[in-house]
């Protein structure tokens, strides 16, 4: 009896650990399989929109695309966007591109440094949506 309700008070937890409204949610954006464009879609909090991140190891260049929730419609985000990224005891700070911009916004950043050709890379990315700062950490093993 003692192990069933360890097991369901642990999934409770979990459940309530990646709802939209938990401080999990916050700190921990959610992610889903592969987007349109083969990277990894992390939905924003607040229901802000969703962003791919498409890391292309090879060459040593990170990609984000960032849609509305519909995750077709493009979600314009302003300049600047920066990673926070970890290599070794340092952490690194890399200013994205962005990609076909109209009026200081854009759809599509890049940014190119040795740093993304790291089998896994381990950091965050800053921007900004609507007076809103958004700190989404980069899905693991990209």
């Amino acid at each position: 009896m003692k192990t069933f309700a360890f097991a369901s008070l642990f999934t409770l937890s979990l459940l309530a650990g990646c709802s939209k409204g938990s401080p999990a949610a916050a700190d921990h954006d959610h992610e889903h399989e592969h987007g349109p464009n083969g990277g990894h879609v992390v939905e924003l909090t607040g229901g802000a929109g969703h962003m791919e991140v498409i890391h292309k190891k090879g060459v040593g260049e990170m990609e984000l695309i960032f849609t509305k929730e519909d995750e077709k419609t493009p979600l314009l985000i302003a300049a600047p966007l920066v990673f926070k990224v970890e290599q070794g005891k340092e952490w690194l700070e890399i200013a994205a591109a962005a990609v076909n911009p109209a009026e200081g916004k854009a759809a599509t950043y890049r940014a190119a440094h040795e740093a993304f050709k790291q089998d896994h890379v381990h950091g965050r990315v800053t921007f900004v949506i609507d007076g809103v700062t958004h700190n989404p950490e980069l899905p693991e093993g990209h």
